[in-house]
């Protein structure tokens, strides 16, 4: 391998490797934050995020609220979420 290809490498390694940790920073923040999920078939429900397993496939919910009554925990599929809207997300001014 010559010298400009080992200089890509590092950079798209360097690249992903901030990518990840700002997601990281990112789902932790939104961990125990209070969220609206769109759904396929036009559903809305709503609760507390939790978390998400590791290939971001499911997510944990707590309280979800939906047209049929409050489940205590429940998992959703990324697939099925159309949109997630987060109210009242601290937002971190880097300025």
């Amino acid at each position: 391998m010559d010298s400009a290809n080992e200089d890509d490498c590092e950079e798209v390694q360097r690249v992903r490797t901030e990518m990840r940790e700002k997601f990281l920073r990112l789902m932790t923040a939104l961990a125990g934050q209070k969220c609206e999920f769109s759904m396929l078939e036009k559903t809305n429900v709503r609760g507390e995020l939790k978390g998400c397993d590791r290939d971001v496939l499911n997510l944990c919910v707590s309280n979800l609220e939906t047209p049929l009554g409050v489940i205590p925990q429940a998992i959703l599929r990324t697939e099925d979420i159309v949109s997630v809207k987060v109210s009242n997300f601290p937002v971190k001014d880097e300025n």
